[in-house]
């Protein structure tokens, strides 16, 4: 009897065992193939953010390599942009500089538009300040003195210096100089041949839209994506922050200083930053995560690291349920069979015991009648 015991205890343990490490196994996998399947889904939305972008910049760039926006001519420039930046909601802003110090900017604003024009002859001392209403008619303008040279800025350098067809340039995350927002912005250069001039035309980006963007993505029912510079600047909020007031005060802070725990469970490992590229695993709160991170480059210089994070409770809900079930089907066969073990154990060694207490008494000549022995076994009634 023990010896069947322990035969059907190992027996049951094995299968077990072995269906549960089956179980693991497919589990991983299938959150590796999720949260993969999640990271190439936001990176593809990402591209559908800034792609537009840049590729508004480059038609903007061949208008003028081709000598069709003249620094002069403001009006004529406002009717070019002011469509381009209704039709593409990600652009806030045009920038065009030159290599002698002339500037002009397009800035759509709540009221209307708003121009910056500098000319070279001020030496960026002067700004002539112009202001528009919505259909770029001209209110008001005044001369202000900023200090403002387009050379100094960073969407200029970079491009000046290698300006050329198909040639766009990201700057890291800095503050606008008008409307001390943080951003970023994407520039491409040319040289007029007549004149020897170098030109920069750029597109603002403000951080608060790619926040706006992560914040509005449906990565899973709890799932996160934020975008992080490589120093770890958060760029890209999750989905907590989600009014745009909150999104203002949050945009551009180290993940530290967000103290979000979640990020400091994906991100920091050993007191590091963590940010290669690849899937993990971690526990945040009371659940289980997994996570992807993934690399953006913008231009060639930089790269943004995106980051998506779903508890696995999210997509492994179903399995997980399941998965009890298996465990308490098991369990409840394994207390029945032993239940029936010991139930047919005992109907059958009873009349056995009987048998073999007979034998003794016939031995010692005990020959009285004694109980009579029932067994549906028919060696034991022959």
């Amino acid at each position: 009897m023990r010896n069947f015991l322990l035969l059907l205890l190992f027996t049951g343990g094995t299968i077990f065992a072995v269906s549960w490490h089956a179980y693991s196994k497919a589990v991983e996998e299938l959150s590796v193939e999720v949260v993969e399947r999640y990271a190439d889904q936001t990176r593809v939305h990402l591209e559908g953010f800034f792609e537009p972008v840049k590729r508004s910049l480059l038609v903007a760039r061949e208008w003028g390599a081709q000598g069709m926006l003249d620094m002069q001519d403001v009006e004529a420039l406002n009717r070019m942009f002011i469509p381009m930046l209704e039709q593409t909601a990600r652009i806030t802003s045009v920038n065009i500089g030159s290599s002698d110090g002339a500037g002009w900017l397009l800035l759509e604003q709540e009221e209307g538009w708003f121009n910056r024009v500098v000319k070279a002859e001020d030496q960026g001392e002067d700004a002539h300040l112009r202001y528009l209403d919505r259909q770029g008619n001209l209110l008001r303008t005044e001369r202000k003195g900023l200090g403002y040279d387009p050379r100094e800025r960073p969407w200029y350098t970079n491009a000046a210096i290698s300006p050329g067809e198909d040639e766009v340039f990201w700057t890291k995350p800095y503050t606008f100089f008008t409307t001390r927002e943080p951003g970023i912005t994407i520039s491409s250069g040319w040289t007029d041949p007549a004149t020897g001039k170098t030109f920069v035309i750029a597109f603002d980006i403000k951080l608060i839209d790619l926040s706006a963007f992560t914040t509005s993505l449906d990565v899973s029912p709890n799932g996160e994506a934020v975008i992080l510079t490589e120093e770890g600047n958060v760029i890209g909020l999750p989905r907590a922050f989600e009014t745009r007031d909150q999104q203002k005060a949050s945009v551009m802070k180290h993940l530290d200083e967000l103290e979000i725990p979640l990020l400091q469970a994906a991100f920091r490992r050993n007191g590091t930053l963590h940010n290669e590229k690849g899937v993990f695993s971690f526990t945040s709160g009371k659940w289980h995560w997994w996570g992807a991170i993934e690399t953006y480059p913008l231009g060639k210089v930089q790269q943004l690291v995106i980051s998506i994070m779903v508890p696995e409770r999210d997509f492994l809900g179903d399995v997980r349920r399941q998965a009890t079930y298996m465990i308490l089907i098991f369990v409840v066969s394994l207390l029945i069979a032993v239940i029936m073990s010991f139930v047919l154990a005992s109907k059958y060694s009873r009349p056995l015991q009987a048998l073999a207490l007979r034998s003794r008494q016939i031995r010692k000549l005990e020959l009285e009648s004694g109980d009579k022995i029932t067994s549906r076994l028919k060696e034991v009634m022959r």
